[in-house]
C-alpha cells in the first residue's frame, strides 16, 4: 500500500475507533467543514456544524461494529466502505435502536495533508443481518 493509502487507512481506523467509542470530539476532528451525510429517508446533513447539531447525548452509549471491506486512496481523495452494525441501547424510555447495512465514506486531504471525511452515505436498515454487534 502507498504512503497515501497507509495514511488514509490510519484515518479510516481513527474514524472507526471514534465511532466505536462514541467519541464526538475525535469524530468532529476527522470531519471536513463542508462534509455531507446521507441516510435513507432523511434530508442530507450538510456541513460539520449541521452534523454536530444532529448529535444527541447517548446515556447508554452505543455498540458499533464495522467489517471494513475496502480502503483506496487516489491522489488527494479516497474512499472506504464496510458492513456496519449499530445498536443504541434503550434509555430514558426510548426503545433500543438496531440497524445494519453498508456505509460508504469519501475522504479528501486538506491543505495540511490531513485526511478528512468529506461524504458519508449510510445504507442502514432496522433489523439484524447477522452482524457482530
Amino acid at each position: 500500500m502507498s504512503l497515501d493509502g497507509n495514511q488514509l487507512r490510519d484515518a479510516v481506523d481513527a474514524w472507526l475507533r471514534a465511532s466505536e467509542a462514541d467519541d464526538f470530539e475525535a469524530l468532529s476532528a476527522l470531519v471536513a467543514a463542508d462534509a455531507v451525510f446521507l441516510a435513507p429517508g432523511r434530508s442530507p446533513v450538510e456541513g460539520r456544524a449541521a452534523w454536530a447539531a444532529t448529535r444527541e447525548p447517548r446515556p447508554g452509549g452505543i455498540h458499533f461494529h464495522c467489517d471494513l471491506q475496502q480502503v483506496t486512496a487516489y491522489g488527494d481523495a479516497g474512499h472506504a466502505w464496510g458492513e456496519v452494525a449499530l445498536v443504541i441501547p434503550a434509555a430514558d424510555g426510548a426503545p433500543e435502536v438496531r440497524v445494519e447495512g453498508h456505509t460508504l465514506w469519501l475522504f479528501r486531504k486538506d491543505a495540511a495533508g490531513k485526511w478528512l471525511m468529506a461524504r458519508e452515505a449510510r445504507m442502514l436498515a432496522p433489523g439484524r443481518l447477522g452482524g457482530a454487534v
